[in-house]
């Protein structure tokens, strides 16, 4: 399985996909597909470990953010203090909207390996047509399956 971050899409310069993905490869589109994403592994391994932890990155830019701001609250009129200020909030949105893709990928992945199992196992029973504790299947007047509560 490839673990495709799209959070580093951005980070990438074209010119790395653009090598590992110029070669050509005789063979079925298969394979051809899978030695061109097997080529480009290492550049997103470098890529991570260059990134760092992304949850300690957001962790660091609040500790800045909140050290730049007692540092303004000192002293208001402060033209470089009111950059830092400005520019620690950037960093902190920028890492907290790196670190919320992350984590949604992280839970796309866990759900798509797991899935929902409560959801299959409930729609598979329904269209099997078993009884459900208190759900019974109707038709409606179109001829779309509807579910009831059984009183």
């Amino acid at each position: 399985m490839f673990r495709f971050d799209n959070y580093f899409g951005g980070l990438l310069s074209s010119y790395l996909c653009q090598t590992d993905m110029a070669h050509n490869i005789v063979g079925t589109a298969m394979y051809g597909v899978t030695r061109k994403l097997k080529a480009l592994k290492p550049v997103f391994r470098a890529q991570r470990q260059k990134k760092g932890d992304l949850s300690n990155n957001v962790r660091l830019a609040a500790s800045f953010l909140e050290e730049a701001q007692s540092l303004l609250a000192q002293d208001r009129h402060c033209e470089l203090l009111l950059h830092l200020e400005f520019c620690c909030k950037l960093v902190m949105r920028l890492a907290s909207r790196l670190e919320q893709h992350m984590l949604q990928q992280r839970a796309k992945m866990a759900w798509m390996k797991d899935g929902d199992q409560c959801s299959r196992i409930f729609f598979g029973k329904w269209l099997r047509g078993a009884p459900l504790n208190g759900y019974f299947k109707s038709q409606a007047r179109m001829g779309r399956p509807v579910l009831l509560l059984r009183r």
